[in-house]
C-alpha cells in the first residue's frame, strides 16, 4: 500500500531546490570551510557574516551536481562520487554537505518529505567522500564513476 510516488516526488523537489538555489547554496555551503564571522552570532547552526572557502566551491559545486544526480536517479548511496582530490579536499567537501545536511531549513527551504531526502543523500555523499579521501589521494579534481 502506499503512494509510491511520494519518495519520487520528494527527490524530485530537493533536486529542484538545489538547482534553483545552486549558486547560493554552494557558497552557503563552502562556509564550512571558510572564514568564521568575527563576531559570532548567537544561534549556534546561524553564521550570516561567515565568509566561504573560494577554494572549495567549486568542489562543493561538483559535488552538489552529483547529489542532484543522485536525488533524481533514485538510486541512494549510488552518487557517482569517487574522489575530489587530496584526502584533506575530501574532508572539507564532507564537511562542507554536513554544514548543509545540518541547515536544511523546514519549510523555509523546502517540505519535510523532501528535506528528508536531501539530508540523506548528503550524508550518503559525505561518507563516501570521506571513505575515498582516505583510500588514498588522487589527482586534484572530481572524478565521476562510471555509472550507477
Amino acid at each position: 500500500g502506499g503512494d509510491r510516488s511520494a519518495p519520487h516526488a520528494s527527490r524530485a523537489e530537493a533536486a529542484r531546490r538545489l538547482v534553483h538555489g545552486q549558486a547560493r547554496i554552494v557558497r552557503f555551503a563552502a562556509r564550512a570551510a571558510g572564514t568564521p564571522a568575527a563576531v559570532p552570532a548567537s544561534a549556534p547552526l546561524a553564521d550570516p557574516r561567515a565568509d566561504p572557502s573560494e577554494g572549495i566551491v567549486p568542489v562543493v559545486d561538483a559535488v552538489l551536481r552529483h547529489a542532484v544526480d543522485a536525488l533524481l536517479g533514485g538510486a541512494p548511496g549510488a552518487t557517482g562520487v569517487t574522489s575530489v582530490g587530496d584526502p584533506g579536499t575530501a574532508e572539507a567537501a564532507a564537511g562542507c554537505l554536513d554544514y548543509l545536511r545540518a541547515r536544511v531549513g523546514v519549510p523555509r527551504d523546502m517540505s519535510a518529505p523532501a528535506a528528508e531526502e536531501l539530508r540523506g543523500t548528503l550524508y550518503v555523499i559525505a561518507q563516501e567522500l570521506r571513505a575515498h579521501g582516505t583510500a588514498g589521494a588522487r589527482p586534484a579534481g572530481v572524478v565521476v564513476g562510471a555509472g550507477r
